[in-house]
């Protein structure tokens, strides 16, 4: 079994494992792709039996190496091929884009998504996957820590020259736009003082429940909400405009706070 290491590009990277170690070999994942030409933001790919340092690091300072660990009986050729394949993905009706699976946030979301046979396609002849991260609320609640995929199918696996990309399931989409929409949550939770995410994110639902979807919109709403907390929500009748629906929120939580 092989071990590599699946890093995640950020500014002083290259910099920081060529401190590691003298010969480390690194393969850029965009290289060989329709992605070559943002060859600078690629993921860079390690083999750790060149490499034994990387992985070392990446085990004791996980936050300052955040990328993934792959587990391998195949050729570098043959899992480079895979891992390439896929970064590009189908979703929606005639939909592609970029699945950036490497970044342990959006893995933490992504691989959990769906039932375990279809670890099958993703991982191919991954054996198992490991990462350390977690969602966006696992981060807020400081509840980060190793997580694993284990793909039963891998020595079963054979790679298929010309394959279509891979399509996203419904669960896996739903999964992804959970992590955006969480991300947003964070940013404006990050914010504010005494106030749980677990609380934040009953306000967010609440504020799509009433068809606030735009983040300036659900920013405003968050915003309101959380100055009159101690107010129930009122009816809003749905004919009316967000804009309006808003200034009818506050109007009405305004003279609530008025009679306490």
């Amino acid at each position: 079994m092989n071990t590599s290491v699946l890093l995640e590009r950020s500014e002083y990277l290259l910099e920081k494992i060529y401190q590691a170690t003298d010969d480390p070999s690194p393969i850029l994942l965009f290289d060989a792709t329709e992605l070559a030409e943002c060859r600078e933001q690629s993921p860079v790919w390690l083999d750790c039996a060149r490499n034994p340092r990387v992985l070392e690091f990446m085990r004791q300072e996980p936050k300052q190496w955040p990328g993934l660990i792959l587990e391998s009986s195949v050729s570098t050729d043959t899992l480079l091929e895979h891992l390439r394949h896929i970064l590009l993905v189908r979703f929606g009706e005639q939909r592609k884009g970029v699945l950036c699976y490497c970044n342990p946030t959006t893995a933490s979301y992504f691989f959990a998504a769906d039932a375990a046979q279809s670890h099958a396609l993703w991982l191919g002849p991954v054996s198992r996957l490991s990462w350390y991260g977690g969602t966006w609320a696992d981060q807020a609640e400081d509840k980060e820590r190793w997580l694993s995929v284990d793909n039963p199918h891998a020595a079963q696996w054979r790679t298929m020259p010309g394959a279509a990309r891979a399509r996203l399931s419904q669960q896996q989409e739903q999964a992804l736009q959970r992590q955006r929409r969480e991300y947003f949550l964070y940013q404006w939770w990050k914010r504010q003082r005494d106030l749980s995410f677990t609380q934040a994110s009953e306000y967010l639902e609440q504020g799509m429940d009433l068809g606030f979807v735009q983040a300036e919109e659900l920013q405003r709403f968050l915003d309101l909400r959380l100055r009159y907390a101690h107010h129930d929500l009122p009816r809003l009748a749905s004919h009316t405009s967000n804009e309006d629906r808003l200034e009818l929120l506050r109007r009405h939580w305004q003279d609530k706070e008025s009679l306490t």
